[in-house]
Formats: C-alpha cells, sequence, structure tokens
C-alpha cells in the first residue's frame, strides 16, 4: 500500500513538472522574443533584465556585428535591437544591413548619437525605431511595439499587393484570351463572306459583300493590335491606320498614303475612327478614279490641342454635285456621319481639289480615364 501511495505520488509529481515545463515552453513561445546587440557587456546585462520584466524573451545578446547577424539568423527574433557603435569592426548600420536582407524583421537603433549623417546612414537600412541613451523603459517598450505593429501591417500590404498582382495578371490572361477570341471570330465573319464573294455574279451584291469584308476587318485590325499589345485599352493610331491603309490598298490596288502622328487613342475612340477611314478610303478608290484614272488618297491624323484632326482626301474627280453634305442619301456617307457622331465631332467637306473630309474630335482620353 506504502510503495503505491509512493508511485501514485511520484506520477502526480512527475506529471505536475511537465505540465509547468510545457506551460513555460508555450509562454515562452508566445512572448516577443527580442535579440540584444550590445558591445558594453554590463549595458547589454541591464537591457536584456528590462526586456525580461517587461515580459519580452531575450533568445541571445551579440556583442559585434558578426555575431548579431549569426544570432538573427539562428535565433529568428521578433525585433532587433542595435547598438550602432558596436566598438570597432562591422557597425551596427551595416549588421542591420545584412540581417534586413536575409530576414523580414523590424529593426530598432540604440545610439548615444544622433547626428545627421548618422541619421542618414541608418535611413537607408529602413530602420522601425531610434532610441537615444539613456532611455526610460516606457521609450523601450513603445518603440517595440509600434515596430512590431508597423511590421504587421507591413506585411498586411505586401500580402495585399501579392493577391493585387495575382488578380492582374489573372486579368491580363483573361483579356488576351478574349481579344484571341473576338479577333478570330472577327476573321471567320470576313473569311464567310469571301466565300460568299465567290458565289456571287452580280455586280452590285459583290460590292456590298466587300463593303461588308473590309468593315469587318476594319475592326479585326484593332483586336489583333490589342491581342499583340500590353495595353488592352489603347492603340498607337499611326500604326493602325497603315494597317488599314495596307489591306485597302491590297483590296482595290490603289495606293494609300499615310500622315499621321503615333497618337495612343482609346479603343472606344479608335473604332469608330478606323471604320469612318475605311468607308471614305473604299468611296475614294471606287468613285474618285474613274477608268483607272492617276491620283492619290491620303489619310491624316494629327493632335491640335486638346482635339484631334482626321482628315482623308484625295486628288480624283470630286463628289457628284448631287451629294449633298451634310445631308448625304447614299448609304456609306451616312454611315460616315453617324461615326463622326459618335466620336462628338464635326466634319466638313473640302470640295476644291477632289474631295477631302475632315473630322475634328476631342481626344476623349480623360473621359475614358475618369
Amino acid at each position: 500500500m506504502k510503495l503505491e501511495t509512493e508511485y501514485v505520488l511520484s506520477v502526480s509529481s512527475f506529471q505536475f513538472l511537465v505540465s509547468s515545463f510545457q506551460f513555460q515552453v508555450s509562454n515562452s513561445m508566445n512572448k516577443t522574443r527580442v535579440l540584444v546587440v550590445e558591445d558594453e557587456h554590463l549595458v547589454a546585462k541591464d537591457i536584456r533584465r528590462k526586456l525580461q520584466n517587461m515580459d519580452y524573451d531575450v533568445p541571445a545578446v551579440a556583442n559585434s556585428g558578426d555575431e548579431a547577424v549569426k544570432a538573427a539568423l539562428q535565433a529568428r527574433p521578433d525585433v532587433v535591437l542595435m547598438d550602432i557603435d558596436l566598438g570597432g569592426g562591422m557597425d551596427g548600420i551595416e549588421a542591420a544591413s545584412r540581417i534586413r536582407a536575409e530576414l523580414d524583421v523590424p529593426v530598432i537603433f540604440v545610439s548615444a548619437y544622433a547626428n545627421e549623417s548618422l541619421l542618414e546612414r541608418a535611413k537607408i537600412t529602413t530602420p522601425f525605431g531610434y532610441i537615444l541613451k539613456p532611455f526610460q523603459n516606457d521609450a523601450l517598450r513603445n518603440n517595440i511595439e509600434i515596430a512590431l505593429y508597423n511590421q504587421k501591417q507591413e506585411r498586411k500590404l505586401k500580402q495585399s499587393e501579392e493577391h493585387l498582382r495575382a488578380a492582374l495578371k489573372e486579368k491580363d490572361l483573361l483579356m488576351r484570351e478574349i481579344e484571341h477570341r473576338v479577333k478570330n471570330n472577327l476573321q471567320a465573319v470576313g473569311s464567310m463572306i469571301q466565300l460568299q464573294l465567290l458565289q456571287v455574279n452580280e455586280h452590285n451584291y459583290r460590292d456590298i459583300l466587300k463593303e461588308g469584308e473590309l468593315r469587318v476587318r476594319a475592326m479585326g485590325t484593332i483586336h489583333n493590335l490589342l491581342y499583340r499589345s500590353d495595353c488592352f485599352t489603347h492603340i498607337d493610331m499611326r500604326v493602325y491606320i497603315r494597317n488599314l491603309a495596307s489591306e485597302l490598298q491590297t483590296s482595290y490596288s490603289r495606293t494609300v498614303i499615310v500622315d499621321a502622328e503615333p497618337l495612343d487613342v482609346h479603343i472606344d475612340t479608335a473604332i469608330p475612327c478606323g471604320l469612318l477611314i475605311n468607308e471614305l478610303v473604299t468611296n475614294s478608290c471606287k468613285y474618285a478614279f474613274p477608268e483607272g484614272a492617276d491620283g492619290e488618297i491620303t489619310i491624316g491624323l494629327h493632335a491640335r490641342n486638346e482635339m484631334l484632326e482626321l482628315r482623308v482626301s484625295d486628288t480624283g474627280a470630286g463628289l457628284p454635285p448631287a451629294v449633298v453634305w451634310p445631308n448625304p442619301q447614299s448609304f456609306g456617307l451616312r454611315l460616315v456621319q453617324g461615326w463622326g457622331e459618335q466620336l462628338r465631332g464635326t466634319i466638313e467637306l473640302d470640295r476644291s481639289a477632289g474631295a477631302s473630309f475632315t473630322l475634328t474630335f476631342p481626344n476623349r482620353e480623360a473621359d475614358h480615364e475618369s
């Protein structure tokens, strides 16, 4: 009976010791761990005592820059309390720089000096605090708690930035996929119109289908440029106009001169602008040069203060007197007028030498950015 009682007491005592040890370990793990870097032994001992009295854990004390770097990498503290003047060799600023390069840990400098050159050097390491010796316990505690809070907020900010970058990357991939599908669908529509052209013999119907194909290609060219670009909202209008001119030259065997500035324009402006260019150049190619007469077609785009000026002109026979502007009867010119209104612009017609349409419209960049 006595042996059983002693055994039970021994087991109970052992369990109590284990529980006490686990509590101490758990309590120690929950404490903020502060690495102290101080070359003066008595000062380091005093700082360690103060920190422990304030319920901080001090896993290590280093008395040189080299020791500080090694101790930080080994102990992985929550905060580093770093003296700047370490009595020769690597100073606290250099040690802090090396620690910050390896660990995401806040560093608080402790120094008896605060001259301007020292502060400028210290700033390079982005410290989380700067305490002048001698200091009170409140100053030490306040700097540590503020450093921990700022570090927590900085980590949250970094996580938010990472999530934002991931979301932007996903959006970029999605936009590329959309542009790719739109581009391919427009090409498919253009190809189907081309196949239909092969089945049509009547001249007027062929012209209607061909003009429809060119309008589709004008929109497809934009999406093709966007797909190959890093930006999905703007395109370089000079590049776009040159592409349009090249396709129209191929379709009508007529030279088209491009005189355009390299202007980045929002896609909502570029699409009606491109359709308008396509329509006017098509009209010039079909009607301005009867029986293969020589002449030029020119597309110009220039910035005029806050406005853009688009001019499509030819040196051909000019428009028939029956064409009344700004109240045209033909389908193509009515489309031109509609796209001009969509761009909030005004269109002027000059008949003095051939036909010259000038569209003046606002650069709606500000509208799209707001």
